[in-house]
């Protein structure tokens, strides 16, 4: 028998379109031939759950950090962003902050293992120029597209 598609051959391995009795091959496991299907489902089922689940974790704004000293800083003080960045896949960070604070500079370095597509380091440096409290936001997305696949929130108390 010649077997001209891959919906041929899959027809052929589980019985469909075969002129036996009952339809469906008795490959040892049980008589109805849906085995298979079933744990196929089950499988996109946990797929697309963990899909889902590792998108929505990375659009959680997450917090520089959860201690109260690293947050606090004095006016005049530089407090710098260092972010992993991959230009070579279209992704940016867009790093904005409150009136509070004003930009320094902002320098991308590549990375040193000389792989093609490898990461560099984002860096940006702000300094305090007004007292109470300040924030840093930046979001990781190409330019063209409205969404982002990472936010993050630095949140500062300048005293």
């Amino acid at each position: 028998m010649k077997i001209n598609s891959p919906l041929e051959a899959y027809e052929k391995n589980n019985g469909a379109g075969n002129n036996n009795a009952g339809g469906n091959q008795n490959h040892g496991s049980n008589t109805d031939g849906n085995d298979n299907d079933g744990v196929n489902k089950m499988r996109n089922s946990i797929k697309i759950i963990y899909l889902i689940f590792i998108i929505l974790m990375l659009c959680v704004p997450v917090t520089a950090s959860n201690t109260e000293k690293e947050n606090t800083i004095h006016k005049g003080d530089i407090y710098t962003v260092t972010l992993n960045e991959n230009p070579s896949t279209g992704y940016t960070w867009y790093v904005i902050c409150s009136d509070g604070l004003e930009e320094l500079s902002e320098k991308l370095t590549p990375s040193t293992s000389h792989l093609l597509g490898a990461a560099g380091i984002r860096e940006n440096k702000f300094q305090a120029i007004k007292k109470g409290k300040q924030t840093i936001e930046a979001e990781y997305k190409r330019p063209w597209e409205k969404s982002s696949i990472k936010c993050l929130r630095f949140e500062l108390n300048v005293i």
